[in-house]
């Protein structure tokens, strides 16, 4: 349901259709709310993610493997720990800090779909067992929806819960939900029983297994409740999943050489600035989904635009001012990179926009 608290440094930061508010949208961080209707749970869930944002919750996700969590694409930016292991959102469990955050690459903003992104944790989890993903669900089938979001369909008026809530609903057929893409599942919702603001990237089980994470609303209303649900289906994505995460032991797939350039660049008001990365020794192209990690520190990254370029000149946009008055960018980008000689100098590329918020390039890398 694309909702996310939003900070209002200039006037900008329209309110989007769909119940999306700003950048990384869907039923997103409403900090302060909680599920509509549904109940208490009872029984520990100890793979459910809560997602951190300066230690508070804003967003939800599922332990996928012991060191990585799958969640919405919108719930990213500015995500800086999970807590896992407790009913509580605020406390109890493991604090992980999260080293890495990889976007589904036909992720937009805009117009919903591919929701869906994967946070690699700086150490593994232990003693929690991760949740498997099962089967694609289908019209008709029981379905169960958890997370720490509103309790009221009203925008900003539900009643904070502590605890993790669970809702029993149904899968529907595409057509009731508007707004449906490839790789969505739409979901029974009502202004009585549905997800809500603070429920983005929360797991949606058929049967105790991972089906899907919560996305965004099913219609074109502005609260949850006035339509059905839209879920990302993280069994569609499963091979996506894949190319980073061994299901259940938790470490990317070998392969490869990855180029890093750690030195600090400064990211100076209205200007551009480039660190590069030289390789050498190497024949062939690069792959259709080569990764490319970013980290940047910086105080306000909607005025950012990153680009990857090419030895030949060729500029791949990484990130277009998105994000607001989020700070840093900490996350890995997958480019089709078929088309290009792996031997030459690579830029990551940084051109700031306006005044006020300064930072600098801290690493980044890429693996061929």
């Amino acid at each position: 349901m694309n909702i996310m608290s939003c900070g209002t440094r200039r006037l900008l930061l329209l309110v989007a259709t769909t119940l999306a508010v700003c950048a990384p949208s869907a039923f997103a961080r409403d900090v302060s709310t909680r599920i509509v209707g549904g109940s208490v749970v009872s029984t520990p869930q100890p793979w459910v993610a809560a997602v951190l944002y300066n230690g508070r919750q804003g967003c939800g996700g599922s332990l996928i493997a012991p060191q990585w969590v799958v969640t919405a694409a919108h719930c990213v930016s500015g995500a800086s720990q999970v807590r896992l292991g407790s009913l509580n959102s605020g406390s109890g469990g493991q604090v992980v800090g999260i080293a890495q955050a990889i976007i589904h690459p036909g992720y937009s903003n805009v117009g919903g779909g591919n929701d869906i992104a994967l946070l690699r944790l700086q150490s593994p989890v232990s003693g929690i067992t991760p949740i498997t993903i099962g089967t694609a669900p289908v019209s008709g089938n029981a379905i169960r929806l958890l997370g720490w979001g509103q309790t009221t369909p009203q925008q900003g008026a539900g009643t904070a819960s502590p605890v993790l809530k669970q809702l029993d609903t149904q899968v529907l057929a595409t057509n009731y939900c508007t707004g449906y893409r490839t790789g969505d599942i739409c979901i029974r919702g009502t202004t009585s029983q549905t997800a809500c603001y603070g429920d983005s990237g929360g797991p949606a089980l058929v049967s105790g297994l991972l089906v899907g994470a919560t996305s965004r609303a099913g219609g074109g209303g502005s609260t949850c409740g006035q339509s059905n649900v839209l879920y990302t289906s993280v069994v569609y994505f499963k091979s996506w999943i894949q190319q980073y995460v061994t299901l259940g032991g938790g470490n990317p797939p070998s392969g490869g050489q990855t180029y890093t350039n750690s030195a600090d660049y400064p990211i100076r008001d209205n200007a551009t600035v480039s660190s590069p990365i030289s390789v050498s020794g190497r024949t062939g192209n690069g792959s259709a989904t080569t990764p490319v990690a970013v980290n940047i520190v910086h105080t306000y990254i909607g005025d950012l635009k990153v680009d990857l370029v090419a030895p030949d000149g060729s500029v791949y946009v990484l990130h277009n001012r998105a994000g607001g008055n989020a700070d840093n960018i900490n996350q890995t980008y997958t480019v089709n990179l078929s088309g290009e000689a792996l031997n030459g100098t690579w830029n990551l590329r940084v051109n700031d926009n306006y005044v006020n918020d300064t930072g600098y390039i801290n690493s980044w890398s890429v693996t061929f």
